[in-house]
């Protein structure tokens, strides 16, 4: 194997390496209030233990990523109404997340291009090119929950969180 070739099958190595390095990882919605520009966090009381709590997030994340952050909304206004745990009676995601829908993957392609010339002279390219997201155009991501919360020991049921283990797994 020539040195040209050595050294391209090592850029193109390091460059793909770099490219997966940077997918690793979603983009991660900030936690904060909503403002009118901004996106974020919402409730609403509804009842002195029932709240519709909302997080709207710029992009889209991911589903897990924004309704961890409603989860956490809602352990936190349980935990500030001296309740210790919460069920989600209702969930909504918009736009809908399809049962099937998977988020796009990042695409990365490359080339490597070799030219001889008269002479013995020859060439040689690499290029490598990195594409994020979708090709459609960008939406913001929101799940909005309707909880009821308690005190007490948690129901044994589907859709029942303890409060203070949901602010210790969603970083509150």
């Amino acid at each position: 194997m020539g040195f040209l070739t050595r050294s391209t099958a090592i850029l193109t190595a390091a460059a793909l390496g770099a490219a997966l390095a940077a997918c690793a990882s979603p983009p991660r919605a900030p936690y904060q209030p909503a403002a009118q520009s901004q996106p974020g966090y919402s409730e609403m009381r509804i009842e002195s233990n029932r709240w519709r709590v909302s997080y709207q997030a710029a992009g889209d994340p991911g589903l897990a990523a924004v309704e961890g952050l409603a989860l956490r909304r809602a352990a936190e206004l349980t935990l500030q109404n001296g309740d210790d745990w919460f069920i989600v009676a209702s969930r909504r995601t918009d736009p809908p997340y399809p049962a099937d829908q998977r988020r796009a993957a990042p695409r990365v392609s490359g080339g490597v291009g070799q030219t001889w010339g008269s002479g013995g002279y020859s060439g040689t390219s690499v290029g490598v090119g990195v594409a994020f997201g979708s090709s459609g155009p960008a939406v913001n991501r929101s799940v909005t929950l309707e909880v009821v919360s308690g005190a007490g020991e948690r129901p044994d049921r589907d859709g029942a969180y303890d409060a203070r283990s949901v602010l210790e797994h969603q970083g509150g």
